[in-house]
């Protein structure tokens, strides 16, 4: 059972790996010149890594039986600590802000601020409506992202106890 719920998140987990391993090159291209994008980037690029690194795991591994580098172990540890860290906060995030949006007055306040300091490089045409329909649009799609990726690391450390001797030689 747990075997199918940890495919089920890992086939749900790969199309966002794909588009957020070309985000994360991208953001690690602009990080040159911003240290705080470097450091989003690299956080984002362990995240696919780790999304990757497992999917072999799960299919090489465990679905066709056969052996897998001891590497491959690390790197999914080591991976698997930041994807952790980064679904455990995009989580408290995305709660925090669904707290906010359901709160009438600290949503007027929010709105109210919003109106009087435009965020940088934003264009004056965007209403902070629109700001708040892509923010809800963002949420509706990176909370349950969060949630999948929380439960799938907390399977994988699961599995690589229980299919430690697929990184024996």
């Amino acid at each position: 059972m747990t075997l199918n719920i940890y495919r089920i998140f890992t086939i749900v987990l790969l199309p966002f790996a794909a588009l957020f391993g070309l985000d994360s090159v991208l953001s690690i291209f602009a990080g040159f010149g911003n240290p705080a994008v470097m450091l989003s980037a690299v956080i984002l690029a362990c995240v696919v890594i780790y999304i990757f690194t497992s999917a072999f795991f799960l299919f090489k591994g465990i679905l066709k039986n056969t052996f897998c580098k001891a590497s491959l172990k690390d790197w999914i540890k080591v991976n698997a600590v930041i994807a952790i860290i980064f679904a455990a906060l995009a989580i408290i995030s995305c709660i925090s802000i669904l707290y906010l949006m359901s709160n009438k007055a600290m949503y007027n306040q929010f709105i109210e601020m919003l109106n009087s300091s435009r965020p940088a490089g934003l264009p004056s045409n965007y209403s902070s409506q629109e700001l708040l329909m892509a923010m809800r649009s963002s949420l509706i799609i990176l909370l349950p992202f969060s949630i999948i990726l929380f439960i799938h690391v907390l399977i994988t450390f699961r599995l690589l106890k229980k299919y430690s001797v697929l990184f024996s030689k």
